[in-house]
């Protein structure tokens, strides 16, 4: 079928459908709308006039005269695009084109149908459903969402007469009660009745389970594959799925509504979650998230009451850091430094690029005033030291000794700083400088001393950077610290940092972090990594732990909120609490497997 190009589309309103749902109905008018070109079971993609956000596709929930229906679940941080498209105000104009996909057309021989939707998938069948009532078709609605705010409804099919049968995973009246949208199916399909089908929409799983309850009584099964749709538009090809004659199919072109017994399922859904195990009872204290770092030469790092700290920098060393299990200082030179010229922070919609350049006051101050803060707090501290020659943190490490005012603190020996040519980051490019700075600062630290080497990501192989760091005589690793980004004004023209470029951090900085973590953590270098870079709430924090990190630092995301510690330790106690066989937080560390 001809696609239509609806170029322009005026905002007329922007709910949300619930108190805390996420869930957004969003009514958009066209004028030069052609309703009768759109069918069931087709999507349209939505873009902001200034071009953000990126395009999205989103499936059209219902056609009323000049105006389309659609259903927005708001998720990720607030730069994200969907959360862009939920805080649309009405009024505001946005690009649209469609309709995209093949449309929905009752199936021959077929006399009732039972609609699937989970979550905010409900959507899409709400027009399927309108199109039964048409043509005069009965059919049950069976709707489920993991809680009862997840729920959404579709006034118009409730004028008709139409009520879903409803189901959560968490029952907010009644815990011991949950339940989920296919077990309503089952109920449903153990009545054996002739001539029906089964038509699906919501995430992958439920699907499969879908398809599963279908094929076992030979019910005609058709899923709407739309969750893994990119572009929309049949250029990006992200969205080809593998059917059983082994072809590939366009979800956005050729679906998203597909006969399920011609998907190739094995293909099409992720392996089952990795079985975690207690693995770490002898190696770790007790309590699920109290943790001791190992490193060479049986020097340990304890902290405690988590392994979740402030990156270096972030933080006064003087704040209340109870739920911190270390406080991390600045990183300091051997005299007192001024910094970069000014402005030295750029905002961005996905975090900041700092241009500090390490300003500070010295090993001289950090001996007579911040290591007495230290004392006085009773906590863990860690010692971050720059250098701009070799003997430059040989010497700061041996003045931090003779003090006498170390007592059990950790160093932190930062070759990743991208704000000083002559410090931090150009030790940490090449291996053979990475090991003399490490050799040296170990040769003037006391024989227990826990030393952590943080490498720079703006080489070609981190994993040679940390041998050559662990050879020195490393414990651990933190990795990373930030990329070498800028920005620029296009009225001043001039960049936006007094320096020109800086190190960029904030959410965008979590993939490479990912990415990186896993890298060190598959080469067995047998040392523990601190996970730092793009943490912003619980979930991050443990994708790092699952990457492979033992421990984590939060950076940027500490500015916005003073509690992120609390909340990340909260979530890993919730995550056990889901996950139990897992005792001990650092039974998850590296437990995310490659395809």
């Amino acid at each position: 079928m001809k696609k239509l190009t609806l170029e322009k589309a005026k905002v007329l309103s922007n709910e949300e459908t619930g108190t805390d749902s996420g869930i957004f109905l969003l009514k958009l008018k066209i004028d030069n709308l052609k309703s009768p070109l759109i069918r069931p079971g087709q999507f349209a993609r939505l873009r902001s006039l200034n071009g953000r956000p990126f395009p999205r596709p989103f499936a059209i929930a219902r056609v009323n005269g000049h105006v389309l229906y659609f259903y927005i679940k708001a998720v990720g941080d607030n730069s994200s695009n969907t959360r862009q498209f939920a805080r649309l105000e009405p009024g505001v104009e946005i690009n649209i084109s469609g309709p995209h996909g093949k449309g929905f057309e009752p199936l021959p021989g077929i006399k009732r149908y039972l609609l699937v939707g989970g979550g905010v998938g409900a959507a899409e069948l709400f027009p399927i459903a309108e199109e039964l009532i048409r043509n005069k078709i009965p059919f049950e609605f069976l709707q489920g969402a993991k809680t009862k705010k997840g729920l959404i409804f579709h006034d118009h099919l409730l004028d008709n007469g139409v009520w879903p049968d409803l189901i959560h995973d968490i029952w907010e009246d009644d815990p011991d009660q949950p339940g989920q949208v296919t077990d309503l199916l089952e109920k449903a399909l153990a009545e054996r009745l002739p001539d029906q089908a089964v038509i699906a929409c919501g995430p992958k799983l439920m699907l499969r389970k879908v398809f599963d309850l279908c094929g076992a009584r030979n019910v005609t099964c058709l899923v709407s594959v739309a969750e893994v749709m990119g572009c929309g538009c049949g250029v990006c090809h992200g969205c080809a799925i593998k059917m059983i004659d082994k072809t590939y199919r366009q979800v956005c072109d050729d679906g998203p509504l597909f006969d399920a017994y011609q998907i190739d399922w094995t293909a099409f859904i992720p392996k089952p979650p990795v079985a975690l195990i207690s693995r770490s009872r002898k190696k770790q204290p007790n309590g699920p998230l109290k943790t001791i770092l190992y490193g060479q030469e049986r020097r340990r790092l304890i902290l405690n009451p988590a392994p979740v700290m402030i990156a270096s920098g972030c933080s006064d060393i003087a704040a209340d850091h109870q739920a911190a299990g270390a406080i991390i200082f600045k990183s300091t030179m051997l005299e007192k430094k001024i910094g970069n010229p000014m402005p030295r922070l750029c905002e961005l919609p996905c975090g900041a690029i700092n241009s500090i350049g390490l300003e500070g006051g010295g090993i001289k101050q950090v001996i007579d005033e911040y290591l007495p803060i230290l004392k006085a707090t009773g906590k863990q501290g860690i010692i971050s030291i720059a250098g701009r020659t070799a003997d430059e943190y040989g010497l700061i490490m041996k003045k931090l000794e003779q003090s006498g005012k170390l007592g059990r603190a950790v160093i932190e020996v930062n070759i990743s700083c991208p704000n000083d040519d002559r410090a931090g980051m150009s030790f940490g490019v090449d291996p053979h400088d990475t090991f003399q700075v490490m050799e040296i600062v170990r040769h003037h630290a006391s024989p227990n001393r826990f030393i952590i080497l943080k490498p720079t990501p703006n080489v070609t192989d981190i994993v040679v950077i940390c041998q050559a760091g662990k050879q020195g005589g490393a414990d651990a690793f933190t990795i990373c610290n930030t990329l070498l980004g800028t920005d620029i004004d296009i009225e001043t023209r001039r960049f936006k940092l007094g320096r020109g470029f800086g190190g960029l951090s904030g959410p965008l900085m979590l993939y490479p972090a990912l990415y990186l973590i896993s890298k060190v953590y598959r080469a067995n270098l047998g040392l523990p990594i601190i996970g730092s870079g793009g943490i912003s709430s619980g979930d991050d924090a443990l994708k790092h732990l699952l990457a492979g990190a033992s421990a984590i630092q939060v950076g940027t995301a500490s500015f916005s909120d003073s509690n992120i510690v609390e909340k990340i330790n909260s979530r890993f106690l919730e995550y056990l609490g889901e996950n139990k066989e897992a005792e001990h937080i650092q039974d998850i560390v590296g437990m995310a497997q490659q395809p």
